[in-house]
């Protein structure tokens, strides 16, 4: 035992009172001073910290919402694309079809996804301009007959992701409307403004050749999208 200060001279001191702070088997015996009111105070503030950082986070999880796993019906669905020349107003426009598509909402953003487009059934009224979109010059479908939408976590209001057509994968972002339907179902609807050089379509585009005028086809082209999807009720988590 180590001597404490003596009271006067000629006397031994009496020793310094101590304490047991429970925090370890048989309890560790410190003395009063600053060290033993140290280890009082953060032997009853720290755990009291991290119990309370434990419940936030439960809290946290407890409260995230439900993601929720919907596959696209391309029989219901609807894309449709437009077009534009660069001088004057003609705005063609056709539709292409929904291969297959599905997806993950949690009731406020989409959290992930992967989607198909059949360009092999693109359709314009006028034969020969749809047979020339379908050709090397635009989309080739002979050896790129899909494009592909790989969904990434998006903002509320958004969707994020990765485009590939004919070959080319480029990240987009554009707008979303969801909205609930009876039955499950939801209902996403926007319009994706893309440009076609981005995907290696330079045919008459001002970027890239002079001297065009009035056969001129604007880089920019907007896909408008029309979706309906059924949840999959054996996909449901936190």
């Amino acid at each position: 035992m180590l001597a404490g200060p003596r009271w006067n001279a000629g006397r031994i001191a009496p020793p310094r009172e101590r304490v047991s702070v429970g925090c370890c088997p048989d309890s560790l015996s410190v003395g009063l001073g600053s060290a033993g009111q140290i280890l009082r105070r953060t032997n009853s503030t720290f755990p009291m910290k991290i119990l309370l950082i434990m419940l936030l986070a439960t809290a946290a999880l407890a409260f995230r919402p439900a993601t929720t796993a919907y596959t696209a019906r391309p029989a219901d669905s609807r894309l449709s694309w437009t077009g534009h020349a660069e001088v004057g107003s003609y705005a063609p426009t056709g539709t292409v079809a929904l291969r297959n598509g599905r997806f993950e909402y949690d009731g406020t953003r989409l959290r992930g996804g992967h989607f198909v487009v059949d360009l092999t059934a693109l359709r314009h009224d006028n034969a020969q301009l749809q047979e020339h979109l379908r050709g090397a010059d635009f989309f080739d479908v002979a050896r790129f007959p899909t494009a592909e939408l790989r969904l990434l976590p998006s903002p509320a209001g958004q969707a994020r992701g990765q485009l590939t057509i004919r070959g080319v994968a480029q990240p987009v972002s554009f707008p979303v409307r969801i909205s609930r339907l009876p039955g499950g179902q939801l209902r996403v609807q926007g319009t994706a403004t893309l440009d076609r050089t981005r995907f290696g379509i330079r045919y008459n585009s001002a970027s890239f050749f002079a001297g065009l005028g009035d056969q001129a086809i604007r880089n920019d082209f907007q896909l408008t999208f029309d979706v309906l999807a059924a949840a999959d009720a054996s996909v449901v988590k936190k």
